[in-house]
């Protein structure tokens, strides 16, 4: 098995950041030496701070996974490869000591994607949202939610959501 993960940001001064992102798996396990894969996943993303409350977040993902099975006669019984790519956006929004309010966090997050397996990209592409919101009141309740929308294939098959309320003493 071998793993790498490479991360690079680049600063533009306090306000903007450039971060490029690829992480690489390969496995043909030692227990198992018939089945074997390669997993490639990165992206580029543009950050910038417009105010002290405000933060957007652009860019593009992709990721690559291949597999194989071989019984080591130089003959392959199976291989597939699927890629995943597409862009993503985030708006960020934070604040704290707002009177009553001593913390707001709420952050959405749109990520769409077109899958290519062996050969065929789809017609309609994968969409998924998600929504994020902290909120901590006087004096400290706090409310953490999370919801996650996904349409694949043009049709809604997903949804995941938290909510979660505490009192800090």
């Amino acid at each position: 098995m071998f793993y790498t993960f490479n991360d690079i940001k680049w600063h533009f001064g306090d306000k903007r950041m450039f971060q490029a992102r690829w992480e690489w798996n390969h496995d043909r396990s030692a227990s198992d030496s018939v089945y074997k894969y390669d997993w490639h996943r990165g992206f580029m993303q543009f950050t910038n701070t417009w105010l002290p409350w405000l933060q957007t977040i652009t860019g593009v993902t992709s990721s690559f996974v291949s597999q194989a099975r071989d019984t080591g006669k130089s003959q392959l019984l199976y291989a597939s490869a699927v890629t995943q790519t597409g862009p993503i956006i985030t708006i960020s929004i934070s604040d704290q000591n707002m009177g009553t309010i001593k913390t707001l966090m709420n952050s959405h997050s749109l990520n769409v994607t077109w899958k290519n397996e062996q050969g065929r990209t789809q017609s309609s592409p994968d969409i998924t949202y998600s929504m994020y919101l902290k909120l901590v009141v006087a004096p400290n309740l706090s409310m953490d939610m999370y919801n996650n929308f996904s349409l694949l294939n043009s049709s809604f098959t997903k949804y995941n959501g938290n909510l979660s309320l505490k009192m800090i003493f």
